[in-house]
C-alpha cells in the first residue's frame, strides 16, 4: 500500500492477528505520509501497550494530545476568523 489509510488498515489487521511489531511499522509508515493525523498515533500507542512498551506509548499519547490541541485551535480560528482571541 502507498496511502496512509491503507497502511494503517494493514497495521490494524496485523495487530488483530497478534503481529504488533508489523503493526507498529505500518502505523509508523502511515504517520510518515500523514504526520498530523492523531488516529495513527492512537493505533500505534495501542500496539506499544500490547508490547508493554510504556515509554513509547506515552510519547504517542502526548503527540495525540498535542495534535488534538492544534486541531481545536484551528477549528476556533476557522469558526471566528476575525476574533483575535482565537489566534
Amino acid at each position: 500500500p502507498q496511502g496512509a489509510n491503507a497502511l494503517a488498515n494493514r497495521g490494524f489487521v496485523k495487530q488483530s492477528l497478534g503481529d504488533t511489531t508489523g503493526a507498529i511499522l505500518d502505523y509508523t509508515s502511515a504517520m510518515m505520509l500523514d504526520p498530523d493525523n492523531p488516529k495513527y498515533y492512537l493505533h500505534r500507542r495501542e500496539a506499544y501497550l500490547r508490547q508493554g512498551d510504556l515509554a513509547n506509548a506515552k510519547q504517542d499519547a502526548d503527540k495525540v494530545a498535542a495534535l488534538q490541541t492544534i486541531q481545536s485551535l484551528g477549528a476556533a480560528v476557522k469558526a471566528r476568523p476575525k476574533d483575535a482571541d482565537a489566534y
